[in-house]
């Protein structure tokens, strides 16, 4: 799967000029992640003709594929329209004027992938991207080492496909605006803004606004979610998007990402991935608002598989607001235990509109600020939380450190399910609706130390007293049950 197919040259308006290549951007806060930007090379300018762009753009992109040198993709300031846009290979940049100067608008009613791979056994991705197949996504990249950056994609229209099979239903929604598929990639995104509308893919027109993701194999292969890893780096910098069921997700990859300072308005999750192995991911200054069902930040490990390889994640600095039963960072590890997912979340502000009355307090899990389920390690500090619908802080089954937040007006502040050796110290929790801090379902070796817990609904501290080893020491708290509890070994 995925053999390089030959793009035909298309003739267009396209000026070829041989010039000095855009220099990249120098990486924020000393970051490695990114792209090496060509020196040199040839630059394709490709002008908006007002009607249909899509022979323009992809005659530049192919220019650029079969010469297999570092080039540009010129866009000057005006709107185009196109149909999908492949690119196999790319080595250089694509770039616009900026994201106000700049767009990219997606045709009415574009076309379905080839019928041998819209079916229900047989789907897009089994063969290369190509104007014969082309991928339910305004841009796929197979491959390559490249910048995106300059520009703004929109795409208004709530159906924008004629439809295609997936694995899990018929969809006329965008899989991705920018979707990056293959074996190896090298790709920055930055300085871009995408726009879609509510539509059929789970409420939204675009799933994944970009898309970053191992390469699909031919069918037959292991089993409907097997995949080759993408092995390169990855970032997307101070991007803007708006009504996308997902702004930046990953899927099997292998390497480093950067998301930072972006911001997200109205989706089910920010940023996120599923099944990354030996891969180190920052997630750093980014603002999401209006985040419902999913979470801001969702990393699920060993979704579909278990041979996953280790993953750090750190979150970093960020600022989400959420509603509708959305987390603002949720962690599941679903491989054995212990898992392979160790995150570090620090420095963010989480606050909740609890205002539908759609919180279901049974369900902590559901619906908690910061939760960590099965994972090898998380670290949760210096964080301030406003208002969960459930639980301000939720662990299961997981080795954590709980250190130095701030918890406001949860509905449960800290609340341990089944972990084991965890800390919580130095945390204040104030006006949590039920349990101030809580242990239940076996939660063991875990300390309880310098907490200030106020003003709980039912009580500050609560141990069913299950469990084994746990350590409640200097505490500030009125009221706790068992009675007395923070006094000692338990």
């Amino acid at each position: 799967m995925l053999a390089v197919i030959a793009l035909a040259v298309v003739a267009s308006p396209i000026v070829p000029a041989l010039g000095a290549g855009t220099a990249g951007s120098a990486p924020r806060n000393g970051a490695t992640l990114g792209y090496a930007a060509p020196t040199i090379g040839r630059t394709y300018t490709v002008w908006p003709n007002g009607v249909n762009d899509t022979s323009d753009l992809q005659g530049a992109f192919n220019h650029c594929t079969m010469s297999m040198a570092r080039c540009t993709v010129q866009l000057e300031k005006g709107t185009y329209y196109t149909e999908q846009i492949a690119a196999i290979g790319f080595r250089g940049q694509f770039v616009g004027a900026g994201p106000g100067l700049t767009t990219i608008q997606a045709l009415p009613n574009l076309p379905s992938p080839a019928p041998a791979y819209n079916t229900s056994t047989s789907h897009f991705w089994f063969a290369n991207p190509s104007a014969q197949n082309p991928w339910p996504a305004m841009f796929s990249f197979v491959n390559g080492s490249f910048g995106i950056s300059g520009m703004k994609f929109v795409d208004p229209y709530p159906h924008p496909t004629m439809g295609y099979t997936g694995l899990d239903g018929n969809y006329t929604g965008l899989m991705s605006v920018i979707m990056i598929d293959g074996w190896h990639a090298r790709a920055a995104i930055r300085d871009v803004a995408i726009y879609g509308v509510f539509g059929d893919w789970y409420g939204y027109n675009i799933n994944n606004a970009i898309f970053y993701v191992g390469a699909f194999p031919e069918p037959g292969v292991v089993g409907p979610h097997f995949q080759y890893p993408l092995v390169g780096s990855f970032a997307v910098r101070d991007s803007y998007f708006n009504t996308v069921d997902t702004a930046v997700w990953l899927e099997n990859t292998e390497g480093t990402a950067l998301f930072e300072g972006n911001t997200v308005v109205t989706t089910e999750a920010a940023f996120g991935y599923d099944d990354a192995s030996n891969s180190s991911m920052v997630v750093r200054d980014n603002t999401a608002t209006n985040v419902s069902y999913g979470a801001a930040v969702m990393a699920l490990q060993s979704e579909y598989w278990e041979a996953t390889g280790p993953v750090t994640l750190y979150v970093l600095d960020n600022t989400f607001g959420v509603s509708y039963g959305g987390n603002g960072v949720g962690l599941w590890d679903f491989g054995t235990t212990p898992g392979t997912l160790t995150a570090f979340v620090s420095h963010n502000v989480v606050r909740t509109d609890t205002s539908c009355g759609c919180y279901v307090p049974g369900v902590p899990d559901a619906y908690s600020a910061l939760i960590a389920m099965n994972t090898a390690y998380a670290e949760f500090r210096a964080n301030r939380v406003i208002d969960a619908g459930a639980a301000g802080i939720y662990v299961g089954d997981s080795p954590a450190l709980i250190v130095e937040n701030r918890i406001i007006a949860a509905y449960d502040g800290v609340y341990l399910n089944g972990s084991t050796s965890a800390h919580v110290r130095d945390n204040r929790v104030i006006n949590s609706m039920q349990y101030g801090i809580e242990l239940v379902n076996g939660t063991s070796w875990t300390m309880v130390v310098h907490n200030d817990v106020q003003n709980s609904g039912v009580y500050d501290l609560y141990w069913d007293q299950t469990g084994t080893g746990n350590v409640w020491l200097r505490n500030m708290y009125m009221t706790s049950s068992p009675g007395g509890l923070s006094s000692g070994h338990y």
